[in-house]
């Protein structure tokens, strides 16, 4: 089974970067690899893995280079989900950013390209890599607190 099978809810973090649409270029990912596991701190059962999207700023110019991290959670404990105020798949969050910008929509159904897939029929972040897309950056409140707020990653299309 691939790093990636069963993908999904998101955290993104954009720092240092402007509201407005970005071409961005999937890096290689950091030290830690593609995956990370935060658990709760009143629940340590209440765990959730992460996909670590390493992404480089092509243009635009003032910001080329720079490295920023979206991270998409594909996986969470029954009591990760327990504690959501609604029902939610926790894979179609990071199915609809790897759709974005590695897939196709034909007749209302997103395949991701077999260029990004392994050899189990999974995405492969390793495949991605060099991987371009433009991604439109907004600035939202934080839920909670409302005083502040945060750029995150709202639309992403091929490039």
């Amino acid at each position: 089974m691939g790093i990636l099978s069963g993908l999904g809810p998101t955290w993104k973090q954009f720092d240092d970067l402007e509201p407005g649409d970005y071409l961005f270029e999937i890096a290689e990912p950091g030290d830690d690899g593609w995956l990370s596991e935060f658990e709760d701190q009143d629940n340590p059962t209440a765990t959730m893995t992460y996909v670590n999207w390493r992404l480089r700023v092509i243009k635009p110019e003032a910001f080329e280079g720079k490295l920023f991290f979206h991270r998409t959670m594909w996986d969470a404990t029954p009591q990760k989900l327990a504690q959501a105020k609604r029902p939610y798949d926790p894979k179609g969050f990071t199915r609809q950013f790897i759709g974005a910008v590695a897939g196709v929509l034909v007749h209302g159904v997103v395949t991701i390209l077999d260029e990004y897939l392994d050899k189990h029929g999974d995405p492969d972040p390793d495949a991605m890599i060099g991987l371009r897309f433009w991604g439109s950056l907004r600035l939202v409140p934080d839920k909670k607190d409302p005083s502040k707020s945060y750029v995150i990653l709202t639309k992403a299309w091929q490039e």
